[in-house]
């Protein structure tokens, strides 16, 4: 007699791989695109996808995804994240099984994007052609350079100067630099 049935030996699910792009040593800026990318193996429908903050869960990112898609879009919010060096990684788990899990092997920063303000001269200032004067900014998360241009309105009139530091925050307008200039 006998008494054998077929049977099938299946691989344990397993996410296998998490990655991000751009890759996990640059730096994500508030609002714009982070892709989280996955391989896995086994019986596994959707997975969920977290923000890590210091190995903390900090928020779903995503509750059900198609675990076959391997990928997705992130739109990183533009505030409500607090931001940091270094400080995250992605988690991707079976949505099913939270003991079928992976963690990005990197760390990545998030950062609030670039910022620049001109606080002299105020937008309705008049400069005297032949005249010296001082532009003066302020800047966050700009590490290279500026360069000041002068504009009549939506009119391009001419740079005054290009290369500067944008740390430096202060600019000197020689006279040679305004005169000629026509009024207006």
């Amino acid at each position: 007699k006998d008494c054998s049935d077929s049977f099938s030996i299946l691989a344990a699910p397993s996410i296998d791989t998490v990655s991000t792009s751009p890759s996990a040593s640059t730096v994500v800026i508030l609002g714009s695109t982070l892709t989280v990318q996955w391989t896995y193996s086994g019986a596994i429908t959707n997975v969920k996808i977290e923000l890590l903050r210091n190995g903390a869960v900090d928020r779903v990112i995503s509750l059900s995804t198609s675990a076959s898609s391997r990928s997705f879009q992130w739109n990183v919010p533009s505030s409500g994240l607090t931001v940091g060096n270094s400080i995250f990684r992605i988690k991707v788990t079976d949505a099913s099984s939270a003991a079928v899990t992976k963690t990005s092997t990197s760390n990545f920063s998030i950062e609030a994007p670039p910022t620049l303000a001109v606080i002299v001269p105020l937008s309705n200032t008049q400069w005297i052609a032949g005249s010296a004067g001082t532009v003066t900014w302020s800047s966050t998360g700009i590490a290279g350079q500026v360069s000041i241009k002068l504009y009549r309105g939506n009119s391009f009139i001419k740079t005054l100067s290009s290369g500067i530091a944008a740390s430096t925050g202060t600019f000197s307008v020689t006279t040679s630099q305004t005169t000629g200039l026509a009024a207006g």
